[in-house]
């Protein structure tokens, strides 16, 4: 048996495998492609992947439990809030009083005062913020006492005008009493809310055009009433205090 050459051990010793074989002075000028060695790789051990958990860990359980806690109270006391702001507002709007109706009466019996309020003879106010106003009956009184509260219809002209529809007299209230030489005074508060055969406080009373022309208020008198839904009753379109039909 052929003992293996010392050089050959060496290199497979220091180089790694060597395949080939050696040959004494081959070897001192042999070209490195004419040998090959490998060298045995060397690698890392593979670390395992590191593994997220969605674990919780017993020791902070308590803090957890405490804050779903407070933040269940919050959310409990606000939704207490919300109920109380619900009941005041419920209860405000059970305090309102809801609006007042403005059905037009049926006047049996009623009355337009035409107020001129350019009266020369005797001064009429206009109406003050109380909705009240000062008014001056007849000067024979013989109409005054048709002026009845929530059956007279309150009526403004001024000079040569077209009336203007201020509202109902709903209180009449004697100033003063009628003396020989000045007509009685009275106080008369109105509902400018009132609507009667649509027409609004302060809605125009324009000249009818079946009504004849003619000198004074008698055209605008009577207008005044065409456009209101009426006839005349008693007394005369000329006068302040008309007495009128449906």
């Amino acid at each position: 048996m052929t003992s293996p050459c010392p050089i050959q051990e060496i290199l497979n010793t220091h180089l790694g495998n060597f395949h080939g074989s050696y040959s004494p002075g081959y070897m001192k000028y042999a070209p490195a492609h004419h040998y090959q060695t490998v060298t045995p790789s060397k690698k890392r051990p593979m670390k395992p992947p590191k593994q997220e958990t969605s674990e919780i860990k017993v020791s902070s359980l308590p803090n957890i439990v405490s804050r779903i806690e407070i933040l269940d109270r919050k959310i409990q006391e606000e939704k207490e809030k919300i109920e109380r702001r619900g009941d005041i507002e419920n209860d405000l709007m059970d305090s309102i009083p809801p609006p007042a109706e403005n059905k037009e009466l049926t006047l049996e019996n009623a009355t337009l005062i035409i107020n001129n309020i350019k009266n020369k003879k005797f001064s009429n106010e206009v109406l003050r913020g109380d909705n009240t106003i000062h008014y001056h009956g007849q000067s024979s009184g013989i109409h005054d006492h048709l002026i009845v509260a929530n059956q007279t219809l309150y009526i403004e002209k001024s000079g040569n005008n077209p009336c203007v529809f201020i509202g109902l007299v709903t209180d009449v209230k004697t100033i003063s009493e009628r003396t020989s030489q000045i007509p009685a005074l009275y106080e008369l508060s109105l509902d400018k809310n009132y609507v009667h055969n649509n027409i609004k406080s302060g809605d125009i009373l324009h000249i009818d055009e079946t009504v004849d022309r003619g000198r004074g208020s008698y055209c605008y008198n009577k207008s005044a009433a065409i456009r209101l839904g009426f006839s005349i009753k008693k007394g005369n379109f000329a006068s302040g205090i008309i007495n009128v039909q449906l």
